[in-house]
């Protein structure tokens, strides 16, 4: 995790769209580097959260597998 900061300012100043697993940073200075940069090159800046392991997420797994809940057409989710 240590990496993530480098690698998404490289990829901004190289004008590409980023999406990063958390952290971005281990700062909030460098969080805000990076957020800046995306605003002001208009770039799609995204952090994404992997949740397979929450103990939540894999109770609806295992309810979703069982057919509780009926079949699932989409899932929207907010962490």
């Amino acid at each position: 995790t240590d990496t993530h900061f480098s690698f998404i300012i490289q990829s901004l100043k190289a004008k590409k769209a980023v999406f990063a697993e958390k952290p971005i940073s281990h700062t909030v200075s460098e969080v805000q580097e990076a957020v800046d940069l995306a605003l002001e090159h208009n770039l799609p800046f995204v952090c994404g959260y992997q949740r397979r392991c929450d103990r939540n997420f894999v109770a609806l797994k295992r309810q979703v597998d069982m057919g509780a809940i009926g079949q699932l057409k989409v899932v929207k989710s907010c962490s």
